[in-house]
């Protein structure tokens, strides 16, 4: 890939590569598991991998955000994955003031 990505600042970011990861999602018994290509970048981030929609619609997933949940189909069913409302925000903080950037929240 030689175009560049746009960063969340609003800067161009050139990829460094590309790499297909297996990614499994859900608990045993009830779990899928799906090759993913990933576009590798160098940044500062506070993600270690964003899922976009091509890998979303990949495992059918559906995403609240306001929930703070995923929801894919596997072959047992539905599975769910939950998140911390409380942890998240703290989380995403502590990885900023990793970085030395500040925000109030």
């Amino acid at each position: 890939m030689t175009m560049p990505l746009v960063g969340f600042a609003g800067t161009p970011i050139y990829p460094a590569g590309q790499i297909a990861l297996p990614i499994t999602m859900g608990e045993e018994g009830s779990q899928i598991t799906r090759m993913i290509d990933f576009i590798v970048v160098d940044c500062l981030s506070a993600y270690n991998a964003i899922l976009g929609r091509t890998t979303l619609n990949k495992i059918r997933a559906i995403i609240s955000t306001y929930h703070l949940m995923n929801k894919f189909l596997t072959p047992e069913g539905i599975a769910c994955i939950r998140g911390d409302q409380k942890a998240a925000p703290e989380c995403y903080v502590t990885s900023l003031r990793g970085a030395n950037i500040t925000m109030n929240i």
